[in-house]
């Protein structure tokens, strides 16, 4: 199983003060505070179950969007949250799903020793707070925001994200009673395509001045 966390948060300390005591759960710590969910974290007499995104797995989506935007700040964070259960690693089994606080899935998989939510890994597990469980995990989960949050939060798509505004498409993949199915280059593919196109045009220049060059030229009498 992943590695417990070191015990180094005061006794009785509840989900939020942990986060606050993490070194490595700093963005973790700032983004509840920013969405409000620190509050409920705090609740003495609730349980909960947390799957904490560490501080490197923030880095891997665009937190300052995160940051400017709390609605989407606390959908985010509102998955990683399951109410009325302590769930600790140990327990959880092969295929098992449960119900966050916003009504969505998380679904585990166990492989051995490791234990995935939704392809996040749980890199330490069961750290012990008054309110309930702290498991910390490699990966933010984003699967409950739309195709553009998507799309924004993630680096990689910046300029299909770009795209997306200036055609004025973001109200259509935004719609939640739609259900759409997005194929999505990233940053790389486009720089890509942009670059072939580029050769295409250098190729078709050469061409044409080499044509050019080898024509017979008209003689004045």
């Amino acid at each position: 199983m992943p590695d417990n966390m070191p015990d180094n948060m005061p006794d009785n300390s509840t989900i939020t003060e942990f986060a606050q005591n993490q070194a490595d759960l700093a963005t973790l710590d700032g983004a509840l505070d920013a969405s409000g969910l620190d509050e409920t974290l705090n609740d003495e007499d609730a349980t909960f179950t947390v799957f904490a995104p560490t501080n490197s797995a923030f880095r891997n989506i665009d937190s300052g969007e995160l940051a400017d935007n709390s609605e989407l700040t606390s959908e985010v964070l509102e998955y990683h949250v399951v109410s009325g259960q302590a769930i600790e690693a140990g327990d959880i089994e092969d295929g098992q799903t449960v119900e966050t606080v916003d009504g969505e899935t998380l679904e585990f998989s166990v492989d051995g020793e490791t234990v995935q939510v939704n392809g996040a890994t749980v890199t330490s597990a069961d750290a012990q707070a008054s309110n309930g469980v702290v498991h910390v995990i490699d990966g933010v989960l984003l699967e409950t925001v739309d195709a553009v949050d998507r799309a924004i939060l993630t680096p990689n798509f910046s300029i299909l994200a770009d795209l997306v505004a200036r055609a004025n498409l973001a109200d259509d993949l935004s719609n939640e009673d739609g259900t759409l199915t997005v194929f999505a280059p990233t940053d790389d593919a486009f720089l890509a395509a942009l670059d072939e196109q580029r050769q295409r045009r250098d190729r078709r220049r050469r061409g044409a001045v080499k044509r050019g060059g080898s024509a017979a030229v008209p003689r004045r009498e």
